[in-house]
């Protein structure tokens, strides 16, 4: 009786069934997957005053301005390093100077605001002030008409301050009222507020900063409404 015969396979053939073997083994490893982001916005309060003498008027809004590290999206969080950091002396100068506390800044992973929050703000602006009965327009976009106050703000600062278990949610805004006729500053001022808050995360930090900015646009509604109002009605 014959026995076949049995040749071994070419060495191309073993090379290329090892590589695919390796690459199917390759695609059955697990695979560290990135948790989604959790994205926070800000929002307009419910906050309406009467119109009183005033005439509704037409506001221009102009974009907001923001500090720098502001023109993000990033929920900025701020605190006193696990260890001391000290800047390093230059050569004859002595010793380093220890970074002051809240110096450094630093964004949460895995939360985001929508937009920048300067975008966010403009926008709670806008509808706060659309919904009060002695303001006709406000104009953001574009100018459909004219415009007898212009309204500038500047976001100066928002962030979560951590101290040890301690947690605060700084903003700051600054802003100023234009009268178009005759052409003056008719009211400047600086909101600067914090809120304390239970636990130090991302959530805790948007809800926080949601109360301050309620707070800030009910103050600027009244800063505004009392700048336009006539001189002659009494108060």
């Amino acid at each position: 009786m014959k026995t076949a015969s049995r040749r071994a396979a070419p060495l191309p053939t073993l090379l290329c069934t090892s590589l695919f073997a390796l690459l199917g083994a390759g695609c059955s490893l697990p695979m560290t997957r990135q948790p989604p982001q959790i994205i926070y916005r800000l929002q307009a309060p419910s906050v309406v005053t009467p119109a009183g003498a005033v005439q509704p008027t037409v506001i221009r809004l102009l974009p907001v301005g923001a500090a720098p590290g502001l023109d993000s999206p990033a929920m900025l969080y701020s605190g006193q390093p696990a260890r001391a950091i000290t800047e390093p002396a230059a050569s004859g100068q002595g010793a380093g100077a220890a970074v002051r506390p809240g110096s450094v800044l630093m964004p949460y992973r895995d939360s985001r605001w929508l937009a920048p929050p300067a975008d966010l703000i403009r926008a709670t602006i806008g509808q706060t002030l659309s919904r009060q009965p002695w303001v006709s327009a406000v104009e953001m976009n574009a100018h459909l008409a004219p415009a007898a106050w212009t309204l500038h703000c500047e976001l100066t600062r928002l962030e979560h301050d951590i101290r040890g278990s301690q947690g605060t949610v700084r903003l700051g805004l600054t802003c100023q009222l234009l009268q178009d006729a005759p052409r003056r500053i008719a009211a400047h001022w600086h909101f600067d507020a914090k809120q304390a808050v239970a636990a130090n995360d991302a959530a805790q930090y948007a809800a926080a900063a949601q109360t301050l900015l309620d707070r800030m646009l009910r103050d600027m509604v009244g800063r505004v409404r009392k700048s336009i109002e006539p001189a002659d009605s009494g108060h």
